[in-house]
């Protein structure tokens, strides 16, 4: 038997499926089956509050009293009736699970009042209208989907990736991504509209999986529109790379100093040079060498071909003018 999880992912890449045809018949199967996915989901929801519950019992629209034979009594599920919207509101306040508020759930109501329109009467919803109210609804999904603590991606895949490119939710998963690298070192340097994206999907939403942690070197992480994993090394590269692109394509246009450079500690491109105190965004390693001669700080752009303790300025001085 598939599980109420399993069910809703179906239902819900059905949606994903329907909508993305372009075919305007389709749209009404798009809104059935995304809004009983979001129904499912939920469900699924409560289930994980209350892993020791019965099923029936927990998601039973009604319930009776039955004697449980010493003198007490218990309840039963009464019909085969489950909670619908209003219901399972109630029961995520009752178990202490946040619902869905602000324009979320005014989006959620009237995706319900669509296919309640489509449903049982007769509508002039049309297929941009649907689209439109799906993909309000969106940001609902990832919600859930934190609430159980697995990872869309993994579950919905590619109709993840679908619904984490639509806009509503984009730029929430984008703060969301964003704040997971709040502790790194390097953190000022990332702006919101300069993101790093990945190299799979083009999705700017890098995150590590352990927000607390602010060793670059102890990064577990990856995109969360598409689900390709990272390691450290390849995931501070990607940041560097990104974020220091332009300066990079100027230095190469115009023949300059470029941004970054392999740092000569851990041997990643991950050392940057175009920030006032140049270090590795990786392992750390900054410039704390100085010139013998002038006493100047040497880091990799200033420092001579033949390395040492001269800057690359000194050691011209002291080696080419003779």
């Amino acid at each position: 038997m598939a599980s109420i999880l399993k069910n809703a992912a179906d239902s819900i890449e059905l949606g994903i499926e329907d909508i993305r045809s372009r075919d305007p018949k389709r749209a009404i199967s798009a809104i059935r089956n995304f809004y009983s996915g979001i129904l499912l989901l939920g469900k699924e929801c409560l289930l994980s509050r209350a892993p020791g519950a019965d099923p029936k019992i927990l998601l039973a629209s009604r319930h009776r009293p039955v004697s449980d034979g010493i003198g007490g009594i218990r309840f039963e599920a009464k019909g085969n009736a489950t909670i619908d919207v209003a219901e399972l509101e109630e029961r995520f306040k009752d178990l202490g699970l946040p619902w869905v508020k602000g324009p979320a759930k005014t989006a959620f109501d009237i995706l319900r009042s669509m296919r309640n329109d489509i449903e049982h009467s007769s509508h002039s919803h049309t297929r941009p209208t649907i689209e439109t109210a799906m993909g309000a609804c969106f940001p609902i999904v990832a919600d859930f989907f934190r609430i159980l603590s697995k990872s869309p991606a993994d579950v919905l895949g590619s109709s993840w990736t679908y619904i984490a490119e639509q806009d509503q939710l984009y730029r929430k998963l984008q703060v969301e991504c964003l704040a997971t690298l709040a502790a790194m070192p390097w953190f000022n340097h990332l702006e919101k509209d300069n993101l790093p994206s990945c190299a799979s999907c083009g999705l700017t939403l890098l995150r590590q999986s352990n927000a607390d942690n602010d060793n670059p070197e102890m990064i577990d992480g990856g995109c969360h529109g598409c689900g390709t994993l990272l390691d450290a090394p390849d995931f501070v590269e990607l940041v560097v790379a990104e974020v220091f692109a332009g300066d990079a394509y100027l230095a190469a246009k115009d023949g300059g100093d470029p941004p970054y450079v392999e740092c000569k500690k851990c041997l990643r491109e991950t050392f940057v040079i175009e920030i006032d105190d140049p270090v590795c965004f990786l392992c750390g390693h900054g410039s704390e060498v100085t010139c013998r001669s002038c006493g100047e700080v040497i880091h990799a752009r200033k420092s001579s071909p033949m390395g040492g303790d001269l800057c690359l300025s000194c050691w011209q001085d002291t080696y080419m003018d003779q």
